[in-house]
């Protein structure tokens, strides 16, 4: 894939898989594709009280993989996406990963973010996802119909219940 000048590739594993999360504040956000990123896993960790439970970063682990969405975004808008992944705030850093497009062997290189270790060690926290920022996510991958297992793996992770109000403005799934 070649690069667009003036514009970066973004991979979301997240809340940010569904497209009327990421567009609140990146609006140049358009889809590319369903992705894969080998040597990772999926965890929950810090937690957030916009989403009022734990949220989602990605951790070393050679035998396993996390599937996610491609977006690609227009230069001008990595500083509101580090905004709201919390980069100010030593939350979340930007990474540089090597992911494969669904249906495609050849690397691509895109930006992807991870929870700080400073912001993991905040104590003995609830490690579990709100059910509404769980639903987020499972409904982001449903809408891009990624990988059938890798949906029902989201839909099993455990949350804690929490469905009420949030300080992020998106649909309420059940």
């Amino acid at each position: 894939m070649k690069p667009i000048p003036g514009h970066f590739l973004y991979f979301a594993f997240g809340s940010n898989m569904l497209t009327q999360r990421i567009r609140i504040s990146n609006h140049s956000a358009s889809y590319v594709g369903n992705a894969l990123l080998k040597g990772y896993y999926l965890d929950f960790d810090y937690e957030s009280q916009k989403w009022k439970g734990a949220v989602a970063t990605i951790r070393e682990d050679s035998k396993r993989e996390v599937w996610g969405i491609l977006w690609r975004l227009k230069n001008e808008d990595l500083k509101s996406l580090d905004k709201q992944e919390g980069v100010e705030s030593s939350i979340y850093r930007r990474l540089s990963i090597s992911i494969n497009l669904e249906d495609s062997s050849d690397p691509i290189d895109a930006y992807t973010y991870q929870l700080t270790e400073e912001s993991c060690n905040k104590g003995s926290q609830d490690k579990r996802p709100s059910k509404i920022y769980k639903n987020v996510i499972v409904n982001g991958a449903k809408e891009h119909n990624l990988n059938v297992n890798y949906i029902k793996l989201l839909e099993g992770i455990q949350d804690n219940g929490y469905e009420g109000q949030v300080e992020i403005n998106v649909p309420k799934f059940t």
